[in-house]
C-alpha cells in the first residue's frame, strides 16, 4: 500500500470499497486507520 500511496501525485486522504465481503481486507482497513486515511464503503 505505501508504495502503490506514493505513486499519487496528491496526498491520498480516503479510500472507498463496494460493501461485498469480499472488499473487506482487515490488514488494509488497520494500515488506512494508522496511516488517518478515511475509510468508506458504498
Amino acid at each position: 500500500m505505501e508504495e502503490l500511496r506514493e505513486e499519487f501525485p496528491f496526498p491520498v486522504t480516503g479510500f472507498d470499497t463496494g460493501n461485498g465481503s469480499e472488499f473487506i481486507n482487515h490488514d488494509v482497513a488497520d494500515w488506512l486507520q494508522k496511516e488517518d486515511i478515511a475509510f468508506t464503503r458504498s
